[in-house]
């Protein structure tokens, strides 16, 4: 399996903090976040579904990515699980729910970190967040 990553976030802060985790996760496994989805060999795309103006903007990314790139894409965010369905529309994608962070291990597995090391960004106060108790 290809190690070039491109992430292309959206959504809420909240969304873009697990990303956050997400990145460190895929750096501490070797994984080489790129700037571009032509050098990927695995697109996370982000999505938004709170509502329906970011929903209607997230299906049409994931649409166009999917016309463009295929089986590289990965979806992660809320629409699947806010918009499922709309979402049915991409049941061949790939997809990483909120909810269901840690599977982002199944899609890119890593080896030497699991994503539960990683110290969860969206806590403040967290012991790795450097915000003291």
């Amino acid at each position: 399996m290809g190690r070039r990553i491109y992430i292309e976030e959206a959504g809420c802060n909240r969304r873009r903090l697990d990303l956050t985790m997400i990145k460190k996760y895929l750096e501490a496994n070797d994984y080489v976040l790129v700037d571009s989805p032509d050098g990927a060999d695995k697109i996370l795309l982000g999505t938004c579904a709170f509502k329906k103006l970011e929903e209607d903007e997230s299906v049409a990314r994931v649409r166009g990515m999917r016309k463009k790139y295929g089986s590289k894409l990965v979806v992660y965010g809320c629409l699947p699980d806010i918009a499922e369905e709309r979402y049915r529309e991409f049941a061949e994608i790939p997809k990483v729910a909120p909810k269901e962070i840690e599977a982002i291990e199944q899609i890119f597995p890593g080896g030497r970190k699991s994503y539960a090391d990683f110290a969860d960004t969206n806590l403040v106060g967290s012991e790795n967040s450097g915000v003291l108790k």
